[in-house]
């Protein structure tokens, strides 16, 4: 399912690309891929055993074991582009897949919070 989640992040990227310049879509944004969010709950239900699986896997296959090791050391390398470095382990890295959609309702709630100072109530009703 990684190609159906990538292909969620795409769509969220392009849509929030507009929200940018009109936070008042905000809403539609979310309702319109509010069904393409299950993805991350089939993915979060297959995580121990994919993470069992892997293990497996490395124990057991060189180009599996040589796949997660340059997947671990091009995290790493991204990482050190960045000012706050993330997980760089596969373990870690798979852990992170949920923990992006438990973060949609943070963001949502600092646009309301900065609306209601801004006194911007279309853009408070749209991240309600």
């Amino acid at each position: 399912m990684i190609d159906d989640l990538l292909r969620l992040h795409k769509k969220l990227r392009e849509k929030l690309e507009v929200v940018v310049l009109s936070y008042v879509e905000i809403g539609d944004v979310f309702e319109e891929l509010k069904d393409d969010f299950l993805i991350y709950c089939k993915i979060t239900a297959k995580m121990r055993a994919a993470s069992e699986f892997l293990c497996n896997q490395m124990t057991d296959c060189e180009v599996t074991k040589d796949r997660i090791h340059n997947l671990e050391k091009d995290a790493r390398r991204a990482n050190n582009q960045l000012e706050d470095s993330g997980p760089s382990e596969i373990k870690d890295l798979i852990a992170m897949i949920p923990q992006h959609v438990m973060r949609y309702h943070m963001v949502l709630e600092n646009i309301k919070k900065q609306a209601s100072k801004a006194k911007r109530t279309d853009i408070q009703r749209e991240a309600k």
